[in-house]
């Protein structure tokens, strides 16, 4: 209304001869049937990604401290990267190996892709217990590597390469036999180099799926290339060649006295990687990088306090980086450099994290994250660069969401399909999911899939200014779009009980939670009459028709929460308002009658408007937020010339203090 939305001034009356002005305050309980605070407060935008929960306490320019909203949200399986919209995840498809995993792939301890040493009785494999001379529990557990050759995707490891098509079907292309084991694979010159350790020879396969074994003694336990470089690894050594790699004299130096030595013999060589512009070999206890001279040194000094053999295991490049799970955390890696980074940083609640292995797409990060304690299933965490609520330069989406707790192994982008396909593997099986053509929104195109059910938490709110004030919560206002047969719901839970309550389309029980309706919408759903505390977490959460298209996506745009709050005790402020006109202030004359002023009070009056208001001596003249409960006028004698005393008037205001009311709605 206008007269209201801007400041006023005004000077308190005199409260007589001796002097001071005319205000009194009395503290009382709140009780019921006393006003309460409406408040409003947003589940969206979810743009910053995970974090522990929505609150953040800030200390105000006035001092004051002050919970501020954030962006972020505690759980999800889908998308909240796109800044106007959560979306659902992608859809998971399971790949069919033919692969029996209870066959031996593995004849010998060094052979073992993930086994331990040889000084371990009995000796046992780094993942799913598997042991020497024992099973695999899983598939994924025998890949060795995989790359991108010829238009098709290779996973090796054991006595086997296996190849995946356009059409995702999953053959085997060799047996290798038994007692041999691939250590790793790599293109080189048009061809695939296939490693077995330190005592079978090199084996090359072109093309035409052909394959060749080196004569001369040519060996090698990691391979890489850097350049027009294939590079490989015996022991701690490594050397190069530029051509012909299963011949002995390409590689320089040939005499193991003269090649490159990266660290002592401790620990050998697991991978070698192209990155930061050089190869860089990966150890048990580091990442080593050469400087000028071409020595190696460890860029990770705090892995070499707890070596473990998987550090380094998984390792990709990103935005120009080299990034390295390890067994403290994802670590961002160059010369001199070693920070953590990874989303073990979010604080997402209820996961102890593992990042597995990681995959540069389109702009973003993809990692492969385990649950340490097995609770919580694993997923897929988008990593993307922006403006973090937590300091950290990277914002983590849990992206999607796989289907069991098992472990994952590796992530990878195979392109060669019309659309560019992720690859995971996961305990038992492998998974894959159709991503965008091109660049951009991946869900933008029409031959994305998209899964049945999707669900985002907010994680902790506090609706009013601290945990110490209880609310109630009333409702939810939510705006979105959605396909026929798609459905929404909104649950809530309050005071941390452990589970969700639906909201229902009525507010006296009774009704449906489900929400139903077809494109773009408003609707509110109701929480149960008493639903009151001090701590609020809501879930939003749906589903989809099978095989819905990524542009007949789900949008949620907008979810608000509302309800009341209020304090225990409140103030009660009874104000002598000044209202002649001639009453000055910083001394000039206000220029309001006794009339005007009346009006403007009885209008806040009647519109229970909040106001804020600074008080002298009162709160230590900081402002308050009041509301007006009761407006009077009388006249006081004052003293206006000399000893004349005239009449004045005077509007007794008074006021109830409405802390806790700063997302108030009307």
């Amino acid at each position: 209304e206008e007269g209201i939305d801007r400041p006023h001034i005004f000077s308190l009356a005199p409260a007589g001869e001796a002097g001071g002005q005319q205000i009194t305050i009395q503290t009382q309980d709140w009780e019921a049937g006393s006003p309460v605070t409406p408040w409003r407060i947003a589940m969206h935008p979810f743009s910053s990604g995970l974090g522990p929960d929505r609150i953040r306490s800030v200390v105000t320019f006035s001092g004051e401290l002050e919970n501020r909203p954030t962006k972020v949200y505690a759980k999800s399986n889908g998308d909240g990267s796109n800044h106007s919209y959560f979306a659902p995840p992608m859809k998971i498809n399971d790949l069919s190996t033919g692969i029996d995993p209870t066959h031996s792939y593995f004849n010998t301890v060094k052979a073992l892709r993930y086994g331990g040493g040889d000084d371990e009785t009995p000796p046992m494999g780094r993942y799913g217990g598997t042991t020497y001379m024992g099973v695999v529990s899983s598939v994924p557990q025998f890949f060795r590597a995989i790359r991108n050759f010829n238009g098709r995707a290779y996973f090796a490891g054991g006595q086997y390469l296996y190849s995946l098509n356009q059409n995702y079907t999953f053959t085997q292309v060799k047996n290798f036999g038994a007692g041999k084991s691939i250590t790793d694979i790599e293109v080189f010159n048009s061809e695939l180099v296939i490693a077995m350790g330190q005592e079978v020879k090199l084996w090359t396969m072109n093309t035409s799926e052909t394959f060749t074994q080196a004569s001369d003694a040519t060996y090698a336990d990691a391979l890489g290339t850097e350049g027009e470089k294939l590079w490989r690894s015996l022991g701690n050594l490594i050397s190069n060649c530029l051509t012909s790699p299963r011949t002995l004299t390409s590689w320089v130096p040939t005499a193991a006295a003269g090649q490159y030595e990266v660290g002592d013999s401790t620990y050998n060589v697991n991978e070698l990687f192209n990155a930061l512009g050089t190869i860089v070999a990966i150890k048990d206890d580091g990442i080593y990088l050469p400087d000028h001279e071409a020595k190696y040194h460890n860029q990770t000094p705090q892995l070499k306090v707890y070596p473990d053999p998987d550090n380094g295991i998984g390792s990709w490049v990103g935005w120009g980086n080299l990034f390295v799970p390890s067994v403290a955390g994802t670590l961002q890696v160059d010369l001199g450099l070693s920070i953590p980074v990874g989303p073990e940083l979010s604080l997402r609640p209820d996961f102890r994290f593992r990042v597995r292995a990681g995959v540069e797409w389109s702009g973003a990060q993809y990692m492969i994250c385990t649950d340490e304690a097995e609770s919580a299933n694993t997923f897929i965490c988008k990593m993307t660069r922006g403006d973090s609520e937590f300091g950290n330069p990277y914002i983590y989406h849990e992206w999607l969401r796989l289907p069991s707790t098992d472990r994952g192994y590796f992530i990878l982008v195979y392109t060669d399909p019309t659309s560019p396909t992720m690859v995971a593997g996961l305990g038992s099986v492998l998974h894959y999911w159709l991503m965008g053509r091109g660049t951009g929104i991946d869900i933008d195109d029409s031959l994305t899939q998209l899964g049945t059910s999707w669900e985002v938490e907010s994680g902790k709110m506090i609706p009013a200014s601290d945990l110490g004030v209880a609310f109630d919560l009333v409702g939810a206002k939510i705006i979105a779009k959605q396909i026929e047969d798609a459905t929404i719901s909104i649950a809530y839970d309050v005071d941390e009980q452990g589970t969700y309550t639906d909201m229902l389309d009525t507010q006296e029980g009774g009704g449906v939670a489900p929400i139903s309706n077809k494109d773009r919408f408003v609707t509110t759903r109701y929480a149960k009459p008493n639903s009151s505390g001090n701590i609020l977490e809501i879930k939003v959460s749906g589903t989809l028709p099978l095989n819905t298209p990524g542009t007949d996506r789900t949008e949620v745009n907008e979810v608000w929460l509302f309800g009341t709050a209020h304090p225990e005790q409140v103030d009660i402020i009874t104000l002598g308002v000044y209202a002649d006109r001639g009453a000055r202030v910083r001394g000039m004359a206000q220029g309001r009658t006794a009339g005007d002023t009346h009006q403007l009070f009885r209008r806040l009056h009647k519109a229970k408007t909040i106001v804020k208001m600074k008080i002298p001596d009162y709160e230590e003249d900081r402002v308050v937020r009041v509301q007006v409960v009761d407006v009077q006028s009388s006249n006081i004698q004052v003293t206006k010339e000399g000893n004349k005393e005239v009449l004045a008037a005077v509007v007794k205001v008074v006021l109830r203090r409405m802390d806790f009311a700063e997302g108030y709605i009307s």
